[in-house]
């Protein structure tokens, strides 16, 4: 191997906080190519594992940036000023976005790459019951999760167009591959989600029971036995001209809760 070029760069990372890296790109003096076409080269691994290729914040910094979004609920501004004040680093608000997509990307890979060793650690518990459901949120799609009731473990989740069993099925058939086939499996009362479960389970070997969700039952149960005077509550509620002060008490307590919760952490 020999040089082809040295790059340098600054980088900005927790452990190491600020610093310039200086690294020499090995290539194949007869410039032989791997078998996609690609120069054989040798880079340095140390950097690697520290940084990804061209960018500028370290490994470190994006996992802190990540679990302060998604654990701690907290904001880009918030997360931008305290990587100033407890480790300097200078930080933009869009930066950080990108950072927390980057972050979502670098945990699923994570998580597929894992899957063998999740699917073992569930059999050694004695299988797994593979629940499902979404939810719609208004102009933004519908999202999926796939989920491991006895482990607490969410297995998959994807944005899809709508609940429909030709978005459904696909996604269970990828959790079976992925994890092993289930010991049940749990649907809500959709028949898109019930039509999507039976047509998996119909191709699994192990034909595992389905069942389906208790709550969905009994609350479809109770909109049977009370939609009349749900109905007729409603319409006195509307009558009354309450409604706009329910909301705005709603609305209330709601950031009493939140300030509560952020009083609590600090």
């Amino acid at each position: 191997m020999v040089v082809e070029k040295t790059t340098k760069r600054f980088l900005h990372t927790l452990a190491y906080r600020r610093f310039r890296s200086r690294e020499r790109v090995l290539v194949c003096p007869s410039y032989c190519r791997t078998p996609d076409s690609h120069f054989v080269m040798n880079r340095s691994g140390e950097l690697a594992q520290i940084a990804s290729p061209g960018k500028t914040f370290g490994y470190d910094v994006e996992i802190y940036v990540g679990l302060a979004r998604f654990m701690e609920f907290r904001q880009r501004e918030e997360i931008q000023n305290e990587l100033q004040s407890k480790y300097g680093i200078d930080i933009s608000s869009g930066q950080i976005s990108d950072m927390v997509r980057r972050f979502l990307d670098h945990l699923e890979t994570l998580h597929i790459q894992r899957a063998d060793a999740l699917a073992r650690e569930m059999t050694s518990n004695g299988g797994y019951v593979l629940h499902m459901d979404s939810t719609t949120e208004q102009g933004q799609g519908t999202m999926l999760v796939l989920y491991s009731s006895w482990d607490n473990w969410v297995l998959g989740a994807w944005k899809i167009k709508s609940e429909s069993t030709v978005e459904v099925k696909p996604r269970i058939k990828e959790i079976v591959s992925r994890f092993g086939e289930p010991q049940a499996m749990m649907s809500d009362l959709g028949s898109a989600m019930k039509n999507a479960t039976v047509d998996a389970v119909a191709e699994m070997d192990s034909l595992p029971h389905v069942f389906l969700c208790q709550f969905h039952f009994l609350r479809d149960i109770g909109k049977d036995l009370l939609s009349d005077s749900y109905g007729l509550l409603r319409d006195m509620v509307g009558k009354s001209g309450i409604t706009e002060k329910l909301r705005q008490f709603c609305k209330y307590q709601g950031q009493k809760i939140i300030h509560f919760g952020v009083s609590i952490s600090n």
